[in-house]
């Protein structure tokens, strides 16, 4: 992946030129927004300028991004889904979603000390500058920057 700055707020990653989505592959080019905020204000945002917060499938998704970021901490687009059967049934793991498509991720990156829930209001994901991730409290006010993906979706 080759890194950019036209048209970002900072630093972006994206696929290299010339480069086109195939059906069912789509590229995906990540912004950083240097700017605290809440997760649902830092959503709302990146729906508004990009797609959605960050979708991340794998490590090398993460890994293309941590040397050309400078943050500590930043929103991504995981959430806990609160329909769930966690609160009827116990833990369920399947219960974290993407915002982007509302499906239960099938990759994760979390601290050893997380997802921990604390005080029954962590619903929300951000990411470390490890590529970790740790659930938080969405309605940190104005705590975490956010890292905002673009997806093309392929046509053929």
């Amino acid at each position: 992946m080759n890194v950019s700055v036209k048209g970002c707020l900072s630093l972006c990653v994206g696929p290299a030129t010339g480069w086109r989505p195939v059906q069912g592959f789509p590229l995906r080019t990540y912004y950083y927004v240097d700017k605290k905020m809440n997760w649902n204000d830092a959503q709302q945002y990146c729906r508004e300028k990009y797609t959605d917060l960050a979708t991340f499938e794998s490590m090398d998704d993460i890994n293309s991004i941590k040397p050309n970021f400078s943050y500590s901490w930043a929103w991504i687009g995981l959430y806990d889904d609160p329909k769930s059967w966690k609160t009827t049934m116990g833990n369920d793991t399947n219960s974290w979603r993407w915002a982007t498509t509302n499906k239960t991720s099938t990759y994760y990156n979390w601290d050893s000390t997380s997802p921990d829930n604390l005080y029954g209001r962590e619903s929300c994901v951000v990411m470390g500058t490890g590529g970790r991730w740790f659930d938080r409290n969405c309605d940190s006010s104005k705590s975490y920057d956010g890292i905002c993906s673009f997806v093309q979706e392929g046509t053929g």
